[in-house]
């Protein structure tokens, strides 16, 4: 857009010019409430650069390239506003895919509105933001309400309740006092007095507070990080002693992304701004990961505790910075009484006499899909799935572009030529750093992540499949088009379209194919028992992967099952494949998941598997859906791999082998 308003004097009569500025770009009446506010706006991804004012002449029409966006309303005695709004293609606002706007065609300059609204200073709480009337669909995973939901006005806290704050509740002996404990208590389905549940509610030293507290006290230097370590009762009761409450999941979507595009465009951007990093909470608002509303870390830092019930379970939001990123998107019915570090909630205050609609407030059970009607693929339909995924076997053009020595391995980051559009497909392949070659070997499939990061990452605690080198074994990570840095993050939006899920499908198909004829070009690695790892989302091409693939031998599925982690998913009814599966497959899951319901989905999904009953084995632990116990985990990996990966070659010549990592 920069360089068409640069050119614009030079061809402003070119046809071909208008149609390329009209698809990037749309024209947008500015609207204040009150009128005359001043209004800037600048790249979400470049918080840090000069904001861009608009003329008060050019509301009516002010031509804006598509993307996201962080907007400042400011006007004298009125609170100031900065808030995050998507700057879709307006004639085409409601259609989902990125696709449909890229080959799009118009024959005039699109134009929309774009309102915003600021209340005077007295009128706000301290340290919240104001939020205006809405009603909209909220379908994010585990949660998916096709009746639109109305969020009155109302107001949220602009960060999380920090420790400093909270301190102020402990102070005042928030503990000892009923009347902010308004909820009856449950643990395990049974009531608890009030006394038995403050017993529960202890720091690591028998005190009242979080769990992580020492004496009653949070860690030094830390008054300005967000208080975790606290249960659903807890918060609440935090809640009231401020005269507030929890946000509904409802009011926490609407504050958190775009009521009309929902998760699809702003959710990549927002996360990437996050704490998802994995080494422990942030001071609120360090990040720059603001959401819609215009609150800040309400992806990762600490997970979020929400009003709603699901049970006797409570709704946890946005994820917290053990997590992996796609759980911003995922709302998940935790025990009321959980403490975990990560855990912590910000507030609310409802305008429409002090509580939320009720509608709002409801009882949230998680929804399941029936796959007992769901048939195997046809001959016909497996016969174009392996066509379309096949390709030429031409060269690889391997290159080593980098070698890191990690704690218990030596990663080797290798680029080969991709089986399509000229691009290059990039490895990292994890060598043991003790033993001998060749290796056995393990391909991993990511979660859902991995399509909402632009930079690889992995986290042990979920993916225990990290430790694998210090059993002997080498572990590949390719990266597979549209995911981590080969365009993660935008691509999380694109999925939603069913027809660019099924290309990319294709193009993951061909993607771990063109992995496997790198590795039989290595002397180190053993190709014969290749084994196959996935996790979450990853599970989700798992029976497409190894029923198309002859070459890998043996699988192994963490946290996977049936539930579509995309919405068009149902258009790739990978379920249907599973039945063509033959190979040894190790299911590890979670007795508690809500997003794979034992009963309706991982059940369903063993019993279809169509390998036989004596190499096909389903742990399940008591736990949700991740992490799952590590060393139990790794254990039963290890004991499956051993079992099945048993092939031996002779060990390739040094000499040789040196001159094919060269190459």
């Amino acid at each position: 857009f920069g360089i068409l308003t640069e050119i614009e004097g030079l061809i402003p009569d070119d046809p071909l010019f208008q149609e390329t500025l009209d698809e990037a770009s749309s024209i947008v009446k500015v609207e204040t409430d009150p009128p005359g506010a001043d209004v800037a706006y600048k790249p979400y991804n470049e918080p840090d650069s000069e904001w861009i004012h608009i003329a008060a002449s050019d509301f009516e029409a002010v031509r804006l390239p598509r993307g996201v966006y962080r907007w400042r309303i400011a006007k004298d005695g009125y609170a100031p506003s900065e808030v995050a709004r998507f700057m879709p293609h307006p004639t085409i606002r409601n259609l989902s895919t990125f696709a449909i706007l890229e080959n799009l065609k118009i024959s005039e300059p699109p134009r929309g509105t774009i309102h915003f609204a600021v209340l005077p200073k007295d009128e706000v709480p301290d340290g919240m933001l104001a939020m205006e009337e809405a009603k909209f669909e909220v379908s994010i995973t585990g949660i998916i309400s096709p009746i639109p939901a109305r969020v009155g006005a109302y107001f949220i806290d602009r960060t999380e309740v920090t420790n400093a704050r909270y301190q102020e509740f402990v102070a005042a002996g928030g503990y000892t006092k009923p009347e902010f404990w308004n909820y009856p208590f449950y643990k395990d389905g049974t009531q608890l007095t009030f006394e038995q549940a403050m017993a529960e509610l202890l720091d690591s030293t028998g005190r009242p507070g979080p769990a992580e507290w020492v004496l009653a006290n949070y860690p030094d230097g830390q008054d300005q990080y967000p208080v975790g370590g606290v249960s659903w009762y807890e918060a609440a009761a935090y809640a009231e002693f401020r005269g507030k409450s929890l946000p509904t999941v409802f009011h926490w979507i609407h504050a958190a992304l775009s009521p009309t595009e929902r998760t699809k465009p702003m959710a990549p951007f927002i996360i990437l701004a996050s704490n998802f990093v994995g080494e422990g909470p942030s001071r609120v608002a360090q990040f720059t990961g603001m959401g819609y509303s215009g609150a800040y870390d309400l992806a990762g830092n600490v997970r979020e505790w929400c009003l709603n019930p699901s049970g006797f379970k409570r709704y946890s939001m946005g994820g917290g910075w053990e997590d992996l990123a796609y759980m911003f998107a995922v709302a998940q019915p935790l025990p009321p009484f959980e403490r975990p570090p990560y855990q912590g909630f910000r507030c609310a205050i409802y305008s429409d006499n002090g509580k939320p609609g009720p509608e709002t407030a409801r009882n949230m059970e998680i929804p399941t899909h029936d796959f007992s009607t769901a048939r195997p693929v046809s001959d016909d339909v497996f016969q174009m799935f392996l066509t379309q995924s096949s390709y030429a076997k031409t060269p690889l053009n391997a290159k080593i572009e980098n070698v890191e020595i990690l704690p218990d391995a030596r990663r080797e980051t290798v680029t080969i030529d991709a089986a399509y559009d000229n691009e290059r497909l990039i490895i990292h392949l994890d060598l043991p750093l003790h033993g001998e070659p060749p290796y056995h070997a393990l391909i991993w499939a990511p979660g859902g992540n991995s399509v909402m990061e632009n930079k690889f990452r992995l986290n042990s605690t979920y993916e225990p499949v990290v430790i694998l080198p210090k059993s002997g074994r080498a572990v590949v990570y390719p990266i597979l088009a549209g995911t981590f840095e080969r365009g993660g993050g935008p691509t999380f939006a694109r999925l939603q379209d069913p027809a660019y899920l099924l290309e990319m499908i294709f193009r993951w198909m061909k993607d771990f194919g063109r992995t496997i004829d790198y590795l039989e070009t290595r002397e180190d690695i053993i190709t014969s028992d290749l084994a196959w790892g996935q996790m979450s989302a990853g599970g989700r091409i798992g029976g497409m992967t190894l029923s198309l693939n002859d070459r890998i031998k043996v699988a192994i599925s963490i946290s996977g099952g049936l539930a579509p982690i995309f919405p068009a998913a149902s258009a790739t009814p990978d379920f249907a494949f599973w039945s063509r599966v033959k190979i040894p497959v190790l299911m590890l899951n979670g007795r508690y998941d809500y997003l794979n319901p034992y009963e309706t989905n991982v059940k369903v999904l063993f019993d279809v598997i169509g390998t036989s009953i004596e190499d096909k084995k389903l742990v399940l632990y008591d736990a949700g859906h991740v992490p799952l116990p590590r060393n139990q985990v790794i254990k039963e990996m290890i004991d499956w791999l051993d079992k099945y990966q048993t092939d031996t070659v002779a060990p390739a010549d040094e000499s040789n082998l040196a001159d094919s990592q060269t190459k």
